[in-house]
């Protein structure tokens, strides 16, 4: 015969286990919220992708040998996670939006393609060419410099990715030299010294954006390191 301690102790294990199960057992989730545009869209087809802003001009992008491009209202290459976002967005079950962000919030933060071929590099204190077959010609040459920091440097500039991009102020501020690189098939791609210290800050006047680099970057773009090379921009 049970005692009233006993039926207790029951009543209070079988409460244990009905909590138990409702804590642990799977529960299927709740539908995500919205409606999936296009959820089927193949996004490795996608070639051009234009964007109607209702108070600036529409936004264009164009894919180019597999990279994405803008095209209007600038024309500059596509930062790639804003461009993978943007691809995303026809299957993602969601009732926000992108905002209507600038043009320039759209420009890729790498200062040159990963594809691109640096054949001449001009600098305020010094002008690298390459030369037939191979090599590199500088002007004006230093007393001590191996080929192995002429290599180093170009492919800091492969390399250089800003932390930020914004736009150029209207009024162009005063600037501490020029940058011109000349890539292979033409191209060719102007910058300008801003600022070095306390983040090396170059201007492209021709996207009217600025590029916002580490401090650390402009010994290691703005001339040989460990040559005593140095661009006056840096040293002053």
């Amino acid at each position: 015969m049970f005692t009233r301690r006993l039926l207790l102790n029951l009543v209070l294990l079988l409460v244990v286990a009905g909590l138990a199960v409702f804590v642990f057992y799977p529960r299927p989730k709740p539908a995500p919220p919205g409606i999936a545009v296009a959820p089927h869209i193949d996004t490795a087809a996608v070639r051009h992708i234009r964007i109607e802003r209702r108070s600036r001009p529409a936004l264009v992008f164009e894919r180019n040998n597999g990279d994405w491009h803008l095209t209007a209202p600038i024309s500059a290459r596509a930062n790639p996670l804003m461009m993978r976002a943007l691809l995303e967005l026809p299957r993602e079950r969601s009732l926000s939006s992108l905002p209507e962000s600038a043009a320039v919030n759209w420009v890729s933060l790498s200062l040159l393609s990963p594809k691109a071929h640096i054949v001449r590099l001009q600098l305020p204190a010094l002008d690298i060419r390459a030369k037939q077959p191979t090599g590199w010609t500088l002007q004006p040459a230093p007393a001590h410099y191996s080929a192995d920091q002429v290599v180093a440097l170009l492919e800091a500039w492969q390399r250089a990715t800003a932390l930020q991009l914004s736009a150029a102020p209207e009024a162009p501020a005063s600037t501490q030299g020029d940058i011109r690189i000349e890539l292979a098939g033409g191209r060719r791609l102007r910058l300008q010294i801003v600022a070095t210290k306390p983040q090396l800050v170059l201007r492209n006047p021709a996207l009217g954006v600025e590029y916002r680099l580490p401090g650390g970057a402009a010994g290691r773009l703005l001339g040989l390191s460990g040559s005593g090379v140095k661009s006056s921009a840096v040293s002053g």
